[in-house]
C-alpha cells in the first residue's frame, strides 16, 4: 500500500534549502495541518471506529460492556509495519482512540495514513458515506487536500504533479518529481526543459526495442485519441497529436544543451525558449499520463488492496471482542452471615 507518508516524502531541507538539524524545527514540520482540521480528523476516525459500523471486523476488538468498538493494537501495528515500515501506536493508542500530538514522532503525514487505512479497510458499500464525512471536514477547514479514491492528495497541486508519487514506472515516476522539485527552487528554465525532453523521450520510446519507437509512438498517439473523441474523428486527432510531439522532439534534439550539444544544434541563449520548450514537454506529458492512467498510475482500488493483504498475511477476518464480565450467580440471600 502506497500510503500518504511514502507517496509525499519530505526532504531534509526547507523551501530556501537550509538543511533541517533542529529537533524543534523538525517538530514544526512534521505538524503541518492546523490544529481544527487535525483534531476534527481525529475525533472523526474515532467516532467511525467506536461505531463500529464502517470498518471490516478484522482491525477491530468490540468492547461489549462500553458497547463501543476500538482497534486491535497488535492488528494496526502489524499492518503498518508491513506496510510503512513503522508502527502506528507509538503514537497512537488503538484503545483510547487517540494520537500523541505532544509525541516527538508525532507526523500528520501518519494521521493521513490512519485515514487511508481506515477508507482501504471500510465496509464496500460504506467507503463512499465515510469518504464524504472525511471531505466534508477537509473541505470545511482546508482547500489544500482532497481525497482520490481512497488517497489523501494535495489539491493546491493540480495536474500532473499531484499524481507525480502514484506514477507505476520508478523511472517515470522520478523524472516528473524531479521536474517538479527543480522548478520549485529554480528558475532555471534550461534545467527545466532538459528535464521535461527526458521524460517526453522516456514516454514515446519503445520499452522493448529501440527500433520499434516509431511504432510506438504512433500506437501510443492513437491510444490518446480514442480517449477524447469520436471513433472517426480518431486519425485526425492522431495526426495532430502525432505532430506536436515530432515538433517538440524537434526542438528538444536542435536547440543546444537540450539533448545534444554537438555542432549542427542551435545555440541559443534566451531563457524564453527554454521556457517555451519546457512548458510543451510537459504539457504533453502531462496529456500523455492524465489520458491514460490505467497505463500510467498504480492501481489505487481500495477493495482490491484490501483482498490483497487478506491474502498475503492470512488474516483473522472475523474480529475480536473483549467479552463483557459474566454476572455472578450468588444469590446474596443465600449467604448465612
Amino acid at each position: 500500500m502506497l500510503l500518504y507518508s511514502k507517496r509525499y516524502k519530505k526532504r531534509l531541507f526547507s523551501v530556501n534549502r537550509r538543511f533541517l538539524n533542529n529537533d524543534e524545527e523538525r517538530r514544526v514540520i512534521n505538524r503541518f495541518l492546523n490544529d481544527s482540521l487535525r483534531n476534527r480528523l481525529i475525533q472523526e476516525i474515532k467516532y467511525v471506529i467506536e461505531s463500529g459500523n464502517y470498518v471490516e471486523k478484522f482491525i477491530t476488538v468490540h468492547d461489549e460492556a462500553s458497547e463501543k468498538y476500538i482497534l486491535h493494537k497488535n492488528t494496526l501495528s502489524d499492518l503498518t509495519n508491513r506496510e510503512v515500515g513503522y508502527d502506528i501506536a507509538d503514537i497512537f493508542d488503538p484503545r483510547l482512540l487517540k494520537f500523541n500530538i505532544e509525541s516527538d514522532d508525532y507526523d500528520d503525514s501518519k494521521l493521513f495514513d490512519l485515514l487511508e487505512i481506515i477508507l482501504i479497510f471500510s465496509l464496500p458499500e460504506k467507503r463512499e458515506i465515510l469518504k464524504s464525512r472525511f471531505e466534508n471536514i477537509l473541505n470545511e477547514e482546508s482547500k489544500d487536500y482532497k481525497i482520490h479514491s481512497f488517497m489523501v492528495i494535495k489539491s493546491n497541486d493540480s495536474g500532473l504533479k499531484s499524481i507525480a508519487p502514484l506514477i507505476r514506472e520508478r523511472n517515470l515516476k522520478e523524472k516528473i518529481e524531479e521536474y517538479y522539485k527543480n522548478r520549485i527552487i529554480s528558475d532555471d528554465h534550461q534545467t527545466l526543459a532538459q528535464i521535461s525532453a527526458e521524460i517526453l523521450q522516456l514516454l514515446f520510446s519503445s520499452p522493448d526495442q529501440k527500433d520499434k519507437t516509431k511504432e510506438y509512438s504512433e500506437n501510443l498517439c492513437e491510444e490518446i485519441a480514442n480517449k477524447w473523441v469520436a471513433k472517426n474523428k480518431v486519425p485526425e486527432l492522431k495526426i495532430l497529436i502525432s505532430e506536436s510531439v515530432k515538433n517538440a522532439k524537434g526542438w528538444n534534439n536542435q536547440i543546444t544543451n537540450i539533448r545534444h550539444t554537438d555542432r549542427t544544434t542551435v545555440p541559443i541563449e534566451s531563457p524564453s525558449v527554454y521556457r517555451l520548450i519546457s512548458s510543451r514537454n510537459i504539457s504533453i506529458v502531462e496529456m500523455v499520463v492524465l489520458s491514460l492512467p490505467e497505463k500510467y498510475v498504480l492501481d489505487t482500488d481500495p477493495d482490491v488492496l484490501k483482498d490483497s493483504y487478506f491474502e498475503k498475511y492470512k488474516v483473522n477476518s472475523r474480529g475480536w471482542i473483549i467479552e463483557k464480565p459474566k454476572e455472578s450467580e450468588i444469590n446474596i440471600d443465600d449467604i448465612p452471615f
